[in-house]
């Protein structure tokens, strides 16, 4: 039949109705569609159907019925106006038989803006073809309401929105909102959703007609278009979705108060995700396996998310916000990819939050400020970034592990907030604000921490805390401590990766931990308790910085605090500036070796415990262990048996405490030892191969030296005695050269060999220095040289200063290069001026204020080196002051004090001092000399009791040979100088008077060594000595006796002359002149000597008196003598002086000894001349 027109009347259909089209024109009409299908096959015009509508709902009745277009070709169905309250039409099926993408096909369509809308009260299903539909812009409300399902077949074609997947020619243009109780589109099928909103309003609970789903279903053939559209769920039942084809949604709204949401398949959507439910429902997956990916925002506000089927498949999501309800992570992996959503890529408001143990990977993208909030009580158990950008986190915990991708920088939200990571947290990005760590009551925990290549950890200036792992510093990777502390708790946790030279503030271990890189510790390095460290290969230990010491300590357990655990390694722990040594405390751990093969390497260390080589350990379970110490510091050391500490040469080594030593159990080749405190030497056994020979031992203890008797030839190089102390063993410091500062108690002990070769090499009795002996025998090689004038070398004396007198040159000491050394020795009893090279543009100065040594540089200014204290304390001690441009170091006794970088020191042309100006010296001065270049640590040491010091570049050196008089002599160049008084240029001599040597014996075999004799009131008395008496060496103000010389009567007086007496009072308490002495004043070429006999000589005698000097005695007093050769003498008898000495004669008798009462009762003697 041709096409049905309504135009007025009633038309009313029933059962089944094939036409061409249906049409209504006017307004007088009611039509009652059939109740079965009717068929539009054809069109009129351009539409198969159209309806003008009359204006009431009750002229337009569905009845129930079905309307299908099978027109094969492009047409348009056009059924709108009012909405009737019963729907336009109940089903519509459009079956055009073809293939529709190369059609334009059916079109529903509605040009009315506002509320006018096609309404199919049932369903909407399209068979085959193209169903399409356009509207104008203006109309952006609904478009199409489908109460029941929208079915698009296997040939079929449904567009609302993007039709770029039909064929070339296809013109659509649509806008608004649809709503579907459901949709499926099958094998074949193209559904295309609006561009606004496709609200899916299921009618039951359950998939409803011929097992349609209750809200969308795409078969595997099937394809949904979303338009950038949004599919909005809003239904009370449960709701189903089933992507199984292609194309996802793009925006996709949850917004329903009762019952759940269920994915049946991986869902995706390309926008966004906004889910609110009923508290009680969720929105899940029906099996936890499948994934949910969401490009853009998903927002979570109420309900629950993965509840009961668990989610264990991936999810993905552009950002995530979840701001109330119950959030059940995946037990795989949630994906954050970003872009942010405003200033956020994660919060949580949600009132639940359960990790289940999953992975959140946030790509961050590069969006500065974007944050991740998860409330504070809300954790995740793994947590990735990566990405770029910066990155704030609001919670503070991740329940196991964390990954920081490579270009992330992710920080607190304030220096307060605090991080727990469970598991393992990997760095490959930026950890921490730069330039704003986490405060110092801030605490980080981590299970493990790895810092890989390209990643950093700024670390919080509290603790961070590894709980369950390790510290991995991988190479290329940056750890920033701002001087907070790495807290080890994890029993064989490792400290290392494959970094070498972490970096740290402070790292306590408190648990056994390994460590197993070279690392640096900047402040303290702790194992306290029964906690330790152990090292398990070669590996170096770097403690302190350039500025400030580092600390090791350990705790109380036995065999704990320090272990070294592998065979054959060698560790080494040191300084990082020799300047600041780095301090050792034990409270009874100590440092415990436990295999065989290894060395320890001590470098600038101060160990301020009792040290023992094997710790705590028992005897029966330790192995033997090399310990190589370089400036280092002990109090008392014990080295068990086996073991072996080695003094690095060219270094120095103190021992504060008693040092025992086992057989072979040192060797100290080359090296500076320094003993203080009261601390003693023992070794309890033979000590072959210590290395003595080229070493220096430095005495400052009040204990006692005591070697093993056993093996003491080629005693130590330098002997320097700077402390009241005694030895106790006999036969020490065999072939060394023994230098006396202050009271060198030998007791009943000889010094020196029966070997001349092991005899001493020289001794050398500086000012202040005695020698006190009950055997008073010191054994000297033949050609050993012997000194009391007061200083360091063979024959020098040192200057003295009564804050009166200055050293100074007699012409200006050049320094180039910008590189200096000053060194010297130094008694200082009151404030005063050291040394002064100072300028109009460069020098320095260095003086006593306040007690204390301070420096002033004019070129980089007063605050290169800080004020050294305790040096003024009545003992000798080495200054050295090396400088190289802009670096500058202070050396004590050969200890490097302090090492500074400064502004660049110039080059001084003036003048050198020893003293001041207007500020004198006082005390004494042994040595003073300028190198032009810096000098090592190495060629200071070795070169501290040298008179001629190795090396190059030597421009001024005062060893101060002269010992009379006002020049100095520059043996190193012609910088001679001249010592002046208090009237300024004013040449007047001062010097240090002699050291004492106590009336000892000095004994060689056949002595021909020169003798050096100080001056001053006190003269050098010898006992019993074996020296040749030419080989005496005076200068002005020395005066010696040698008392029983050679083993002979004779007691010999020499003085250097000219009125300078030697009283008899000086040796009555030391070398008694005695009866038996044949006493001689010597006389030296035409110098003679002076002697003076005091009140002290009344009433005593001698056997002879031979007198080739000069001689008086004090009035009132007699000395008598068996016979008196004044014969190359002078006996003078100024005002006071008029003493007698008298002379027994030869007749009648002699008296042996002579009886002084009896001459003094007779007259012999007036009446016999003297012989």
């Amino acid at each position: 039949m041709a096409g049905i027109i309504v135009s007025g009347g009633v038309y009313s259909g029933s059962g089944d109705v094939t036409t061409q089209f249906f049409k209504t024109t006017g307004t007088a009409w009611n039509v009652a569609l059939p109740d079965g299908t009717l068929e539009l096959y054809g069109e009129s015009g351009s539409w198969t159907m159209i309806n003008n509508w009359p204006g009431s709902s009750d002229y337009w009745n569905h009845n129930e019925g079905t309307v299908k277009v099978t027109q094969p070709n492009s047409t348009i169905l056009y059924a709108i106006g009012v909405n009737p309250s019963k729907g336009h039409l109940y089903n519509l099926e459009i079956d055009q038989g073809v293939d529709g993408r190369g059609v334009d096909g059916v079109q529903l369509s509605s040009n009315q803006p506002g509320s006018g809308h096609l309404v199919i009260k049932n369903n909407l299903t399209i068979t085959s073809g193209t169903t399409k539909h356009s509207t104008t812009a203006g109309n952006n409300n609904n478009l199409v309401e489908v109460s029941g399902h929208c079915t698009v077949g296997v040939s079929g074609n449904m567009i609302f929105g993007d039709a770029s997947f039909m064929n070339s020619g296809y013109n659509q243009t649509s806008y608004g909102n649809i709503n579907l109780g459901s949709l499926q589109v099958n094998d074949g099928g193209n559904f295309s959703a609006s561009s606004g909103s496709t609200t899916i309003s299921s009618l039951s609970a359950t998939p409803g007609h011929s097992g349609l789903p209750s809200a969308i279903e795409v078969k595997s053939g099937g394809t949904f278009t979303h338009s950038s559209g949004t599919v909005v769920l809003s239904s009370a039942y449960d709701q189903d979705l089933e992507f199984d084809g292609t194309g996802n949604m793009y925006n996709l709204t949850v917004n329903k108060s009762d019952n759940d949401v269920i994915h049946n398949s991986n869902l995706t959507m390309e926008g966004n995700l906004d889910v609110t439910l009923a508290s009680v429902h969720a929105f899940r997956p029906s099996a936890g396996s499948k994934t949910l990916t969401v490009s853009g925002n998903f927002e979570f506000n109420e309900g629950k998310f993965g509840a009961i089927t668990p989610y264990t498949g991936a999810l993905s999501f552009g950002s995530l916000k979840v701001a109330g309800g119950e959030f059940n992570a995946t037990s795989d992996t949630i994906t954050i990819t970003g872009p942010a959503n405003g200033d956020y890529l994660w919060r949580s408001n949600a009132a639940t939050f359960h990790h289940n143990s999953g992975t959140v990977y946030i790509t961050t993208g590069a969006y500065n400020g974007t944050d991740i909030y998860p409330a504070s009580t809300q954790h995740f158990y793994n947590l990735i970034l990566s990405g770029t950008g910066t990155v704030e986190m609001y919670s503070s915990k991740i329940a196991n592990n964390y990954t920081l991708g490579t270009n992330v920088v992710f920080r607190p939200i304030t220096p307060t907030q605090a991080f727990t990571i469970s598991g393992t947290a990997t760095m490959n990005g930026f950890f921490g604000k730069d330039g704003y760590p986490q405060t110092n009551v801030t605490n980080n925990n981590f299970g493990t921490l790895t810092i890989n290549s390209g990643g950093t950890y700024y670390a919080t200036s509290g603790a961070t805390n590894i709980t369950s792992g390790d510290f991995a510093h991988k190479t290329g990777g940056t750890f920033t401590h701002n001087n907070g502390k790495v807290v080890m708790a994890a029993a064989s946790g490792d400290v290392g990766g494959s970094s070498t030279g972490t970096v740290f503030y402070d790292l306590e271990s408190t648990s056994y931990v390994d460590v197993v890189k070279s690392i640096t510790v900047e402040n303290t390095m702790k194992a306290t308790g029964s906690n330790s460290w152990r090292f398990v290969t070669n590996q170096t230990v770097t403690m302190g910085t350039a500025t400030s010491s580092g600390r090791i300590e350990v705790g109380t357990a036995s065999a704990k605090g320090m272990r070294f655990t592998n065979l054959n390694k060698t560790y080494k722990f040191e300084a990082a500036n020799e300047a600041h040594p780095w301090v050792g405390i034990s409270s009874g751990a100590g440092w415990n070796n436990q295999e065989t093969g290894n060395t320890i390497e001590l470098k600038g260390c101060d160990m301020q415990f009792d040290f023992n080589t094997q710790g705590s350990k028992t005897e029966a379970n330790y192995e033997p262990v090399t310990w190589k110490v370089e400036n280092a510091k002990f109090d008392a050391v014990t080295i068990n048996t086996g073991d072996q500490m080695i003094a690095a040469s060219g270094h120095r080594v103190t021992f504060g405490g008693t040092v025992t030593i086992p057989a072979s159990g040192m060797i100290v080749s080359g090296a500076l030892v320094n003993m203080e405190g009261a601390g003693n030497w023992s070794e309890t056994g033979y000590q072959p191969y210590i290395g003595r020979a080229t070493a220096t031992l430095m005495w400052n203890s009040t204990g006692y030296y005591s070697p093993n008797g056993g093996y003491l030839n080629n005693g130590w190089k330098d002997v320097f005695w700077n402390s009241d102390a005694r030895i106790n063993q006999d036969g020490p410091f065999r072939n060394s050269n023994l230098i006396v500062g202050k009271t060198f108690n030998a007791s009943n002990r000889p010094i020196g060999s029966t070997v001349d070769a092991q005899k001493l090499k020289s001794i050398r009795v500086a000012t202040g220095g005695l020698l006190s002996s009950s055997t008073n025998l010191f054994r000297i090689q033949n050609a050993g040289t012997f000194s009391t004038r007061g200083g360091f070398f063979a024959s020098s004396s040192a200057f003295y200063g009564d804050n009166d007198h200055y050293i100074q040159s007699d012409a200006a000491v050049t320094i180039s290069s910008n590189k200096a050394t000053y060194e010297g020795w130094f008694k200082a009893t009151d404030n005063g001026y050291l040394f002064t090279h100072y300028g109009s543009s460069y020098g320095f100065y260095s003086r006593f204020d306040g007690g204390n040594l301070n420096f002033y540089f004019k070129g980089p200014n007063d605050g290169v080196f800080t004020d050294v204290a305790g040096l003024m304390d009545s003992n000798w001690h080495h200054i050295a002051i090396a400088i190289d441009n802009t670096d500058y170091k202070l050396y004590i006794d050969g200890e490097l004090l302090q090492h500074k970088t400064a502004g660049a020191y110039g080059n001084p042309n003036a003048v050198f001092r020893v003293g001041g100006v207007t500020n004198y010296w006082d005390g004494a001065i042994a040595n003073a000399r300028i190198f032009q270049d810096a000098r090592t640590n190495t060629e200071i040491r070795n070169n501290m009791f040298a008179e001629t010091p190795t090396g190059d570049n030597l421009v001024l050196n005062y060893v101060f040979n002269e010992g009379y008089g006002t020049v100095i002599n520059d043996s190193a160049n012609s910088n001679d100088g001249k010592i002046y008084g208090v009237t300024l240029g004013t040449a007047e001599p001062s010097w240090a008077p002699a050291g004492n040597w106590n009336g000892n014996t000095l004994s060689g075999t056949s002595h021909t060594g020169k003798l050096y004799i100080g001056t001053g009131a006190d003269p050098t008395i010898f006992n019993d000595s074996t020296f040749e008496l030419s080989n005496r060496m005076l200068v002005s103000g020395s005066k010696m006796a040698s008392k029983a010389h050679k083993g002979t009567t004779e007691y010999y007086i020499a003085t250097s002359g000219t009125n300078d007496y030697l009283n008899y009072q000086k040796l009555d308490t030391t070398a008694p002149i005695g009866v038996h002495s044949d006493l001689k004043i010597l006389a030296t070429g035409t110098k003679r000597s002076y002697f003076s006999f005091d009140s002290n000589a009344n009433n005593e005698q001698c056997n002879t008196l031979v007198n080739a000097g000069v001689i008086r005695i004090v009035s009132n007093a007699d000395f008598y003598t068996q016979d008196f050769d004044n014969a190359q003498g002078q006996w003078v008898k100024p005002s006071g002086y008029d003493g007698q000495i008298h002379d027994d004669g030869s007749t009648p008798n002699e008296y042996e000894p002579i009886d002084i009462m009896d001459d003094i009762d007779s007259t012999i003697d007036v009446a016999e001349p003297i012989d």
